[in-house]
């Protein structure tokens, strides 16, 4: 019998992963104080009643016309849930206090997980696998998967204790702990945490799911939903339930926040169909959910600065440049708040880095636990010396000092940070998109070979970080800078076919025009509707045609220039030019100074690599007749003829190179803070 270890391993994402809880030992409430003041970022049960995801507008041209439009898609990213500080930091100067409460973190919630079932395990044998050889079979891979899910004898609990003194015996070392103090991880989720994901899985239930059983949605139009569970009860085979990859694609890192997070949206979102499939199978197979993953350090989903060394120079440029020094550092308001973390904060040295800071604020303010006074708004927040000296609304502007300090970086030379950032992610989406295009399937194949098989939902958990990249990537009107996004934070794109040729009515035309391939988003962020905020999309409509949202990200997903835009630049900084070299001393390119040398010695940066490779997929679009596209607020219109839905055109290429097309931001190095 050859050794199966490997193979047996290969399908650890498959395994089925469940939580329990222990409310015995929650030591802080999952509900959140009645009187007390919470900021946005902790998402409270208000908070996040009021990201309700919005029906689709009546009160425009388009849905006049509502029943030629059809759901076929939705992609999901979230930011995880209420979790443990992601760091040991010492915050203020008693933080770490033995007695204090930000001391030591106990956590009650634990993940549980279960090795593949062993008739999965004999079936693997079978297969007469040579060492380190995987199933070629996708629908080999199914059965197995399948078969994982049979009901395990017994189950782990992972728990954080075994460097830990439950009677805080003086006898127990310091440095054995772990970093918390407890029995929490750093970054953990929460039973908090985990309540607002289960919450986000209703938010998407009662926007996209009917079900009669349960009185959802049961009088919506039908081309409005996603999923509906009435006609998917009788569906159990594995590989064809509603919940099954590819139905569902589950992308997350390799923290346990960001995985938890996941499980439970899903297991609200489809618990009630996953307990009747249950009930219907004779074998008592668990349901198993694959998620799709990598090694933590080289995952892409939050900013990597590991992979992509480029992002720690991007970001030590911002902090260089004088409009970071004019509005962090010499600015009233920056005087006034290293004043007062001097004063009252233990020294500003300690929030250096805005990251940093809000951890410390928000995990503190979120959970519970004590606030230094100046920083808790309910005590501090009418305190006259304080406003007296400081003035007033101080835990907002600090809040707000941060924030704008982090968007900053984002938002920097012309979003080059976000679009580094995004480039695997918004080439990830994409390829899950793409299938929902009018795009020449076979131009598209040579150009995207990493399409996915389409799927109905993809739930991508991640980070704050990615949220913010992606929203900046999409421009100043996305991203207004002003909100760091909350826990459990979730950003839609939904994707609606429409079929506007039997239709007469005097928008027939216009909306014609305004939807060449026939293909919409719409964009929902935390409940608001973003797609009027794109350049390039109708003004009156919450749908906008595909084509403007890959035209805003197209030249900056191609994920075969990535390693390139990813090496650290040098500048050799020349009589009339301005030479940008790799670190391997490679030209990039050779810009002609032009005004002040300082304003422009980062401009184009990344121009070379995105239009160099003239055989890259350097952009989609399908527009058969004039568009209409907004840029710096001029309606401008830019005439394309295309044969192909997939066209490298010289004249768009020009367009988008020179902001001239599609409302795309100007490529100068201008930040709007």
């Amino acid at each position: 019998m050859k050794d199966m270890t490997s193979s047996a391993t290969a399908f650890v994402a498959a395994l089925l992963l469940v939580t329990v809880t222990n409310l015995m030992d929650e030591v802080h409430s999952i509900q959140f104080k009645p009187g007390k003041t919470y900021p946005d970022y902790c998402s409270t049960q208000e908070q996040q009643l009021s990201r309700e995801i919005p029906e689709l507008s009546t009160n425009s041209p388009l849905l006049s016309l509502n029943e030629t439009l059809k759901l076929l898609h939705v992609t999901t990213v979230i930011r995880h849930g209420d979790r443990t500080p992601w760091g040991r930091h010492t915050c203020w100067e008693t933080y770490l206090d033995k007695g204090e409460d930000t001391a030591e973190w106990d956590c009650s919630i634990s993940s549980l997980s279960a090795a593949p079932a062993t008739i999965a395990i004999e079936e693997l044998n079978t297969q007469d696998l040579e060492y380190g050889e995987t199933l070629k079979s996708p629908s080999k891979q199914t059965e197995i998967s399948y078969l994982s899910g049979a009901n395990p004898s017994f189950m782990f609990e992972k728990r954080y204790d075994a460097n830990y003194s439950p009677t805080h015996s003086t006898h127990f070392p310091e440095n054995l702990g772990d970093h918390l103090g407890g029995t929490c991880q750093l970054g953990q989720l929460t039973l908090r945490g985990f309540e607002q994901q289960r919450y986000n899985g209703r938010l998407l239930r009662n926007a996209y799911v009917k079900y009669d059983k349960q009185v959802l949605n049961s009088d919506s139009d039908p081309d409005m939903i996603l999923f509906d569970f009435d006609e998917e009860e009788t569906e159990t085979q594995y590989g064809q339930r509603v919940y099954d990859d590819p139905s569902v694609y589950f992308r997350s890192d390799d923290d346990q926040r960001t995985i938890m997070s996941g499980q439970a949206l899903l297991s609200e979102m489809f618990g009630d169909i996953m307990a009747h499939h249950l009930n219907l199978d004779a074998n008592k197979h668990n349901p198993v959910i694959r998620v799709h993953t990598s090694d933590r350090n080289r995952d892409f989903l939050a900013p990597n600065e590991e992979i992509c060394p480029r992002l720690a120079q991007v970001e030590h440029e911002a902090k260089q440049s004088q409009d970071w020094k004019n509005e962090f550092e010499t600015s009233e308001e920056a005087r006034t708040m290293k004043k007062f973390a001097d004063e009252y904060l233990s020294g500003w040295w300690r929030y250096a880095d805005s990251d940093v800071a809000m951890d410390c604020f928000m995990t503190t303010a979120c959970s519970d636990r004590t606030l230094p006074y100046a920083l808790d708004v309910d005590q501090s927040g009418t305190d006259q010396n304080i406003i007296d000296k400081y003035r007033s609304g101080l835990v907002d502007r600090w809040v707000q000092f941060h924030t704008k300090r982090e968007w900053f970086i984002y938002q920097y030379n012309s979003y080059e940070y976000s679009k580094i950032v995004t480039n695997p992610i918004w080439n990830d989406i994409l390829s899950g998109l793409l299938a929902f295009s009018d795009a020449d399937k076979h131009e598209m194949a040579k150009a995207w070979p990493d399409l996915r098989e389409p799927s109905k939902f993809a739930l991508y958990s991640a980070h704050d970080s990615t949220i913010m990249a992606l929203l900046a990537s999409l421009g100043y009107g996305v991203s207004d800078g002003r909100q760091w996004p909350a826990y459990a934070s979730m950003f839609n794109i939904e994707i609606y076919k429409m079929d506007l040729g039997p239709v007469e009515s005097e928008h027939k035309w216009e909306l014609d025009e305004m939807f060449p391939t026939k293909t919409a988003f719409r964009l929902v962020y935390n409940g608001q509707v973003l797609d009027h905020n794109i350049a390039g999309c109708p003004d009156e409509e919450e749908l906008c045609d595909i084509d403007m949202l890959i035209v805003h990200v197209f030249r900056f997903s191609n994920i075969t220039d990535w390693e390139d835009i990813c090496k650290v630049e040098r500048v050799d900084d020349k009589d009339d030019q301005v030479v940008i070299k790799d670190e391997d001393d490679n030209v990039i390119t050779v810009r002609r100074r032009s005004g002040n040398a300082a304003a422009t010695v980062f401009l184009f940066i990344l121009t070379a690599f995105i239009f160099s490779c003239t055989g890259a997929f350097m952009m989609y679009v399908y527009l058969t007749r004039y568009n209409s596209v907004k840029t710096t607020g001029v309606e401008q219109s830019l005439s394309l003829n295309h044969g192909n839905d997939i066209e490298l055109t010289n004249a768009l290429d020009a367009a988008v190179t020179n902001s001239e097309g599609y409302g795309l931001t100007p490529q100068n190095d201008t930040v709007i803070t």
